[in-house]
Order: structure tokens, then sequence, then C-alpha cells
């Protein structure tokens, strides 16, 4: 149980939900993860480890003990997956780069534009497409709340979506981050003036969508 487990790995094995200690000490006796599935299901027993082994993917190294393996199950140290939100994706990008990870199930319908916050995200094998999106806007929900909170007073607009859409312009404008507060600026009191922003990104968007 606590000396070196066989040697023919890595390993990657999934446990699915609502499986038994016999069949989980089954997948990983198949996998070559363990030695004995007999003895791990006595480990299972004599630790009280039973009811808190958690599905998912996991990745076993080549002679990982039995304590090291069950130990991992019990901590749900499971294989996460990343997917990549660069700032200035359109939500139809969004949708593609969810899409095209092969772990998630299931579809999913293209968010509204600018409620998915640019980030890299974990995701599980098995989890449905629908949950990560919805994961994604709840972030973005999160981090425009409390900039919203603390903005400045006598902006030119008065909801949390006009401030997403006029960053996303001035993103878009400029490639340094060191002009953006200038051509915010520049925009801001073009707004207050009630005069056209005159921004070649939004004659694109309306071209392209957001897409190159």
């Amino acid at each position: 149980y606590q000396g070196p487990g066989p040697t023919a790995g890595p390993s990657n094995v999934i446990l699915p939900k609502g499986a038994s200690v016999a069949q989980i000490a089954h997948t990983l006796k198949g996998a070559g993860v363990i030695g004995s599935g007999k003895v791990f299901q006595l480990a299972v027993r004599f630790t009280g480890a039973g009811r808190s082994l958690k599905a998912g993917e996991y990745e076993f190294p080549a002679g990982a003990s039995m304590a090291q393996v069950l130990e991992a199950i019990r901590q749900g140290r499971v294989v996460r997956h990343l997917i990549s939100v660069p700032e200035g994706f359109t939500s139809e990008m969004v949708l593609d780069a969810v899409m095209a990870e092969p772990v998630l199930t299931g579809d999913a319908a293209a968010p509204p534009e600018g409620s998915v916050l640019p980030d890299s995200y974990q995701v599980q094998r098995g989890q449905s497409r629908a949950e990560v999106i919805q994961a994604m806007r709840a972030a973005q929900d999160a981090l425009l709340a409390r900039l919203w909170a603390g903005r400045a007073p006598g902006l030119p607009f008065t909801t949390p979506q006009e401030a997403v859409t006029l960053a996303s312009i001035v993103e878009k404008e400029t490639g340094i981050p060191a002009e953006r507060p200038r051509i915010a600026a520049l925009f801001e009191n073009r707004l207050r003036q009630g005069i056209k922003l005159e921004s070649d990104p939004t004659i694109i968007y309306g071209l392209t969508k957001g897409r190159p």
C-alpha cells in the first residue's frame, strides 16, 4: 500500500460519477495504476475514504504508491484543461473556443456580446459547455460590479453595459496600453458633446463581427 506501484505509466484514468469502490478499483487495476484491486478496496474500507472519492479525470505518474493514488482521488486532484479567452474576443469567437474543446460535452449558445471576462479558464472532462460559458459570464459580472461601483463621477454613460461597449472600442483603437486613457478621454468628451465617435473599430465590427 505504501510502496511503489506499477511502473508502466503515466496513466490517465476517468472515474465516472456514481462508480462504486469495486468499479474504481477495477478501472485503476485495468489501467495499470495499482497492482491489486482487492488491496485497494481494503485500503478504502480501513481509511474510511469510501464516501469521499471524487469522480473525474486523473493522471497518475509511473510508480505512484496506492496510498498516493487513493489520496489524489480523495482530494479530487483531477486533470484540468485550459480554455483561453483573449481580450478582444467576440461572443462568437468565445463560443468557437468552447465548442472546440473536445473534453467538454453538449451544445451551447453564444453569450451576449461583452458578457464574458477575458481570461484562461480551467475545465474538466465531461463538464458541459453551457456550464463553462455561464462561469465565464459570472466572472465578468463579478468584476464589472466591482468596477462599476468604484467608477469616476460624471461619466457620459449610465449603465455597466455601455461602459463595456466603450472600453471595447478603446481596446480596438490601439494596441498600446499607455494610449488608452487619452483615447478614452477623447471619446468621453465626444459623448458629452453629443457628436460621433468617428471610430474605425465600430465600422469594422459592423462588417466582420469582430473577426480578422
